[in-house]
Protein backbone atom coordinates (compact mmCIF):
# COMPACT_ATOMS: atom_id res chain seq x y z
CA UNK A 1 0.00 0.00 0.00
CA UNK A 2 2.96 2.38 0.97
CA UNK A 3 3.80 2.24 -2.97
CA UNK A 4 -0.07 3.54 -3.90
CA UNK A 5 0.70 6.87 -1.99
CA UNK A 6 3.17 8.60 -4.50
CA UNK A 7 0.96 7.92 -7.42
CA UNK A 8 -2.25 9.08 -5.96
CA UNK A 9 -0.54 12.61 -4.56
CA UNK A 10 1.28 12.43 -8.59
CA UNK A 11 -2.59 11.91 -9.33
CA UNK A 12 -4.03 14.69 -7.45
CA UNK A 13 -1.65 17.47 -7.74
CA UNK A 14 -2.41 16.69 -11.74
CA UNK A 15 -5.79 17.10 -11.34
CA UNK A 16 -5.71 19.84 -9.18
CA UNK A 17 -3.74 22.12 -12.19
CA UNK A 18 -6.36 20.99 -15.03
CA UNK A 19 -7.11 24.58 -16.94
CA UNK A 20 -10.57 22.78 -18.14
CA UNK A 21 -13.00 20.07 -17.42
CA UNK A 22 -11.97 18.06 -20.05
CA UNK A 23 -8.04 18.17 -19.44
CA UNK A 24 -9.33 17.06 -15.93
CA UNK A 25 -11.40 14.23 -17.25
CA UNK A 26 -8.28 13.03 -19.42
CA UNK A 27 -5.91 12.99 -16.26
CA UNK A 28 -8.50 11.00 -14.00
CA UNK A 29 -8.55 8.43 -16.61
CA UNK A 30 -4.80 8.18 -17.13
CA UNK A 31 -4.47 8.32 -13.60
CA UNK A 32 -6.83 5.45 -12.90
CA UNK A 33 -5.47 3.28 -15.63
CA UNK A 34 -1.96 4.24 -13.69
CA UNK A 35 -3.09 3.30 -10.31
CA UNK A 36 -5.62 0.50 -10.45
CA UNK A 37 -4.32 -2.89 -11.16
CA UNK A 38 -4.59 -4.69 -14.28
CA UNK A 39 -6.44 -2.26 -16.07
CA UNK A 40 -5.89 -1.90 -19.81
CA UNK A 41 -8.45 0.60 -21.11
CA UNK A 42 -10.98 3.11 -20.32
CA UNK A 43 -13.11 6.18 -21.13
CA UNK A 44 -14.23 9.36 -19.35
CA UNK A 45 -18.06 10.95 -20.18
CA UNK A 46 -18.97 14.85 -19.74
CA UNK A 47 -22.53 15.75 -19.20
CA UNK A 48 -23.15 18.69 -21.52
CA UNK A 49 -26.90 19.78 -21.29
CA UNK A 50 -29.14 16.47 -21.22
CA UNK A 51 -26.56 14.25 -22.82
CA UNK A 52 -23.40 12.84 -21.93
CA UNK A 53 -20.40 13.37 -24.31
CA UNK A 54 -17.17 10.94 -24.71
CA UNK A 55 -14.21 13.01 -23.85
CA UNK A 56 -11.04 10.83 -22.91
CA UNK A 57 -10.55 7.27 -24.78
CA UNK A 58 -7.59 5.20 -23.63
CA UNK A 59 -6.51 2.04 -24.80
CA UNK A 60 -9.00 1.26 -28.07
CA UNK A 61 -7.97 1.37 -31.51
CA UNK A 62 -9.27 4.56 -31.58
CA UNK A 63 -8.51 8.01 -33.87
CA UNK A 64 -6.36 10.49 -31.57
CA UNK A 65 -9.32 12.38 -30.89
CA UNK A 66 -12.20 9.74 -29.51
CA UNK A 67 -15.24 8.91 -31.02
CA UNK A 68 -18.26 11.27 -30.88
CA UNK A 69 -20.94 9.41 -28.72
CA UNK A 70 -23.66 11.41 -26.70
CA UNK A 71 -25.40 9.34 -24.39
CA UNK A 72 -28.80 9.93 -22.70
CA UNK A 73 -29.04 9.16 -18.77
CA UNK A 74 -30.78 6.20 -19.38
CA UNK A 75 -28.04 4.89 -21.39
CA UNK A 76 -24.95 6.63 -19.07
CA UNK A 77 -26.80 4.26 -16.46
CA UNK A 78 -26.54 1.37 -18.55
CA UNK A 79 -23.21 1.74 -19.07
CA UNK A 80 -22.53 2.38 -15.06
CA UNK A 81 -24.51 -0.83 -14.22
CA UNK A 82 -26.32 0.88 -11.44
CA UNK A 83 -29.89 3.14 -10.40
CA UNK A 84 -29.03 7.21 -10.47
CA UNK A 85 -29.55 6.96 -6.64
CA UNK A 86 -26.56 4.71 -6.57
CA UNK A 87 -24.67 7.07 -8.97
CA UNK A 88 -25.48 10.30 -6.86
CA UNK A 89 -23.83 8.35 -3.87
CA UNK A 90 -20.73 8.03 -5.89
CA UNK A 91 -21.07 3.95 -5.86
CA UNK A 92 -18.03 2.77 -8.04
CA UNK A 93 -19.42 -0.75 -9.71
CA UNK A 94 -17.67 -3.34 -11.20
CA UNK A 95 -19.98 -4.41 -14.45
CA UNK A 96 -19.47 -7.50 -17.17
CA UNK A 97 -19.63 -6.57 -20.55
CA UNK A 98 -21.92 -7.45 -23.00
CA UNK A 99 -21.48 -5.43 -25.71
CA UNK A 100 -24.98 -6.46 -27.36
CA UNK A 101 -26.89 -5.06 -24.41
CA UNK A 102 -24.54 -1.60 -24.72
CA UNK A 103 -27.51 0.51 -26.59
CA UNK A 104 -24.36 1.06 -28.86
CA UNK A 105 -25.16 0.72 -32.88
CA UNK A 106 -23.64 -2.98 -34.34
CA UNK A 107 -21.09 -0.03 -35.48
CA UNK A 108 -20.10 1.48 -32.59
CA UNK A 109 -19.98 -2.00 -30.36
CA UNK A 110 -17.29 -3.24 -32.65
CA UNK A 111 -14.15 -1.69 -29.90
CA UNK A 112 -15.94 -3.00 -27.28
CA UNK A 113 -15.63 -6.84 -28.58
CA UNK A 114 -12.92 -7.63 -26.53
CA UNK A 115 -13.71 -6.10 -23.23
CA UNK A 116 -15.19 -8.01 -20.77
CA UNK A 117 -14.95 -6.13 -17.59
CA UNK A 118 -15.51 -2.34 -16.97
CA UNK A 119 -15.20 -0.66 -13.33
CA UNK A 120 -17.35 2.86 -13.79
CA UNK A 121 -16.71 6.16 -10.86
CA UNK A 122 -19.54 8.49 -11.29
CA UNK A 123 -18.73 12.01 -10.06
CA UNK A 124 -22.43 13.81 -9.03
CA UNK A 125 -22.36 17.94 -9.27
CA UNK A 126 -25.43 18.54 -7.34
CA UNK A 127 -28.07 16.27 -7.87
CA UNK A 128 -27.24 15.19 -11.29
CA UNK A 129 -24.26 13.10 -12.39
CA UNK A 130 -21.75 15.46 -13.75
CA UNK A 131 -18.89 12.85 -15.30
CA UNK A 132 -17.93 9.54 -15.23
CA UNK A 133 -15.11 7.58 -15.45
CA UNK A 134 -14.75 3.89 -16.26
CA UNK A 135 -11.93 1.31 -16.40
CA UNK A 136 -11.73 -1.76 -18.98
CA UNK A 137 -10.04 -5.33 -18.57
CA UNK A 138 -9.97 -7.48 -21.43
CA UNK A 139 -9.36 -10.59 -19.50
CA UNK A 140 -12.31 -12.64 -19.08
CA UNK A 141 -11.73 -13.48 -15.28
CA UNK A 142 -12.50 -10.70 -13.05
CA UNK A 143 -10.71 -8.26 -12.50
CA UNK A 144 -7.91 -8.67 -9.32
CA UNK A 145 -10.06 -6.95 -6.62
CA UNK A 146 -13.52 -8.50 -7.58
CA UNK A 147 -14.12 -11.72 -8.53
CA UNK A 148 -18.36 -12.06 -8.66
CA UNK A 149 -19.58 -11.52 -12.15
CA UNK A 150 -22.68 -8.78 -12.46
CA UNK A 151 -24.14 -9.61 -15.75
CA UNK A 152 -25.32 -6.05 -17.96
CA UNK A 153 -28.62 -4.88 -16.60
CA UNK A 154 -31.59 -6.60 -19.25
CA UNK A 155 -28.92 -9.72 -19.91
CA UNK A 156 -30.19 -13.02 -18.68
CA UNK A 157 -26.94 -13.94 -16.97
Amino acid sequence: MQGLYPGLLALLRELVGSPSQEALLTAALDGALRLIPGAQAGSSLLREGDVYRLVAVRGHHTAPAPPVHSLSLQDGLCWYGGSLQEALQARPKLLWIQPEFSGLLEQDRHPLWRIHWSFNIPVPLGDRIGWRLGCFWIASSPPPFQRRPWPWPGSSG
